[in-house]
């Protein structure tokens, strides 16, 4: 559960402390028809930000010294193949994340 919960911590954070920054990114999504997930929103983050919701998020999971299941979770969301520590838990993430988006564009 806490897993799912803040698998996208870096969001807030890009959000909260980068306002301006993260905006271009929406904006850009915008007028590229980019959802807000997925591969083209981490390719428009590394692009306009040098960094994306991932990296900040598990750099900020260390920091807060999470489990390092948990941070590798928020740190591999979005490329579970690349999880060593909890691999199916990182996976089990990943695909909820996909689902919740899935549902989300059926609404």
């Amino acid at each position: 559960f806490s897993a799912g919960m803040l698998h996208d911590v870096g969001k807030l954070v890009l959000e909260h402390y980068f306002q301006t920054d993260y905006k271009a990114v929406r904006l850009a999504a915008q007028q590229t028809e980019q959802p807000l997930h997925g591969p083209g929103l981490l390719a428009l983050e590394n692009t306009l930000l040098g960094a994306d919701h991932c990296e900040i998020g598990g750099q900020l999971a260390l920091r807060w010294k999470l489990p390092s299941s948990l941070a590798e979770c928020i740190r591999y969301h979005a490329s579970p193949e690349k999880a060593t520590v909890a691999p199916a838990l990182v996976h089990a993430v990943a695909l909820g994340n996909t689902l919740a988006y899935l549902y989300m564009e059926t609404e």
